[in-house]
């Protein structure tokens, strides 16, 4: 019972990250706008969380903090990305943009350690690559990149900074504070963008309010309590379904059918997501 209860808690996290490219491709709201309000409204409702659920003193330091919200520029950048993707390129095509990250991952890993990709790695970039090229021809009615498939894939290239980021450089901090001074780090490097927070309409805000409070601060809680009774490798697997999520969300919602053109791409780059999930949780 524990796992099912872990597992729904990690399928309702990632619902909540495939309603977050519905949200950003329905507001009115500028880019910035839009990363300012989720990191604000999110930073708050962690730090109630914390303050209300959580008593245990604070475990991070003050070079923790710096790091984390240096990460949480990174993650803020990534926003930038993923919200021009779905703005852009429309749900599906953003999202699958997005969902390139792991051919990144893999190949900065590469480079770091200095050695070349297993074929295994190699199959996951091809499927990736193939996916994307589907889904391109599909979108822009040519071989060529779309804008909006080209801010995909830069919110994956840059999803993989992130990821390495945080991979290679350790706090003592929870994982609440990680996800606190992220969010904090995040709302810093958005400021340009709280201007526009208070000069949005009320749909606007209403909208900001569930980014930040259930797609962020609510979306990182039920992943950090999920994951405690959850192999990584299992949670990697459900988290690479969201661009399905979103999909599903934008066509019961939205009225957004998706085309078998891009039904097939995306099978191919939500698979070679899974496989490189599975494949390096075995490495």
């Amino acid at each position: 019972m524990k796992n099912v209860k872990s597992f729904a808690f990690v399928h309702a996290c990632t619902l909540l990250f495939g309603l977050s490219a519905l949200i950003g491709n329905r507001a009115d709201s500028g880019i910035m706008t839009l990363i300012f309000g989720r990191g604000v409204f999110a930073f708050l409702a962690l730090a109630a969380i914390m303050l209300v659920f959580v008593r245990c003193s604070t475990r991070a330091r003050l070079s923790d903090i710096g790091r984390l919200m240096l990460s949480g520029a990174l993650l803020g950048l990534h926003w930038i990305c993923f919200f021009n993707g779905v703005k852009q390129g429309g749900i599906a095509v953003g999202t699958l943009g997005f969902a390139c990250f792991p051919a990144f991952v893999t190949l900065f890993e590469a480079i770091i350690v200095r050695q070349l990709p297993s074929a295994t790695d190699g199959i996951i970039i091809i499927l990736i690559i193939s996916g994307l090229l589907v889904i391109s021809h599909n979108s822009a009615g040519s071989a060529i990149f779309s804008p909006g498939l080209a801010w995909g894939i830069a919110a994956g290239f840059t999803n993989a900074i992130f990821i390495i980021f945080n991979r290679y450089v350790r706090t003592s901090a929870t994982p609440l504070e990680s996800s606190l001074w992220l969010c904090a780090g995040c709302t810093l490097f958005s400021l340009p963008g709280a201007r526009g927070l208070f000069q949005s309409s009320f749909e606007d805000l209403g909208m900001l309010m569930i980014l930040g409070i259930f797609c962020t601060a609510l979306a990182f809680t039920l992943l950090i309590f999920g994951s405690r009774d959850s192999s990584a490798k299992s949670v990697s697997f459900i988290i690479a379904l969201e661009p399905v999520y979103a999909i599903l969300l934008a066509w019961i919602l939205l009225a957004q059918p998706v085309n078998l053109s891009t039904g097939f791409g995306a099978s191919l780059i939500v698979g070679a997501a899974i496989l490189s999930t599975q494949f390096n949780k075995q490495a």
